[in-house]
């Protein structure tokens, strides 16, 4: 005597391993969009909440004299920022520049310190408030990536940051 229990297990297993290679196929296919999504709201998350901030150096630093003939009060603010904030997000490039970007307290204005490196001193170049203030912070990162090759750097425990050939002052 045969049994018709057999069969419709086999029917039960083959239905079941139809719906999960389906619900594979969807969840796969939502993928690159979850990514989009996720990315997007990192943005927003850097664009509008507290961030908290990556480093702040224990050095106090002043314009130099390049960024105040070029950028004026851009500089200043800047410079105060980093003092005031730290960097939130720091990249470099293959030339030895290095990006620190600060956020001020209105989640939303960016400054950046330009810097190049040589060896764990860090030389203060320029001050400025990029597209003064008018950029978002998505705008900024594509515009040093695109134009700068930079990516996202860490700053060296041994960094020591220079204004003018000068050690910036340390501050407890």
């Amino acid at each position: 005597m045969k049994s018709e229990r057999g069969q419709s297990a086999v029917l039960v297993g083959l239905l079941l391993i139809f719906v999960l290679g389906i619900a594979f196929f969807a969840l796969s296919s939502a993928l690159p969009g979850m990514k989009q999504g996720a990315d997007k709201i990192a943005e927003e998350l850097v664009d509008t909440s507290t961030v908290v901030s990556a480093h702040v150096n224990n050095q106090r630093i002043h314009p130099n004299k390049h960024a105040q003939d070029t950028h004026d009060v851009q500089a200043f603010l800047a410079t105060n920022c980093y003092n005031d904030h730290g960097a939130f997000f720091i990249q470099a490039n293959e030339d030895g520049d290095w990006y620190f970007h600060c956020l001020e307290e209105d989640n939303k204005t960016v400054r950046t310190t330009i810097w190049t490196r040589i060896g764990n001193q860090f030389h203060l170049k320029t001050a400025y408030t990029k597209g003064d203030g008018a950029w978002s912070w998505s705008q900024i990162k594509a515009f040093f990536e695109s134009k700068w090759g930079a990516t996202r750097a860490t700053f060296p425990s041994d960094g020591i940051l220079y204004i003018d050939n000068v050690p910036a002052p340390y501050s407890p």
